[in-house]
């Protein structure tokens, strides 16, 4: 999925270490019938989270967790994902 949505930047999600987990969330949202720039955005908006929050790639991640990764990002654009 990550090829389809990223295809000029695709080497910044697949060298990432959280790339299994951003691929297996597009495909989610993508199944779910998010539209593609939805897909981007959310994906894209996740990587920037996991990654600044350090958190261990393809491991379960609790909701109170990532409620608290996503509390240092503006709330008006990150709030969705």
């Amino acid at each position: 999925m990550l090829e389809h949505l990223f295809s000029r930047s695709l080497t910044r999600y697949t060298l990432s270490s959280h790339a299994i987990d951003l691929d297996a969330f597009a495909s989610t949202l993508a199944a779910d019938g998010h539209s593609i720039p939805g897909i981007s955005n959310h994906t894209r908006r996740l990587l920037r989270v996991l990654s600044a929050a350090k958190l261990p790639p393809n491991s379960s991640i609790g909701a109170d967790v990532l409620r608290s990764a996503f509390s240092a990002w503006p709330a008006g654009g990150y709030v969705g994902t």
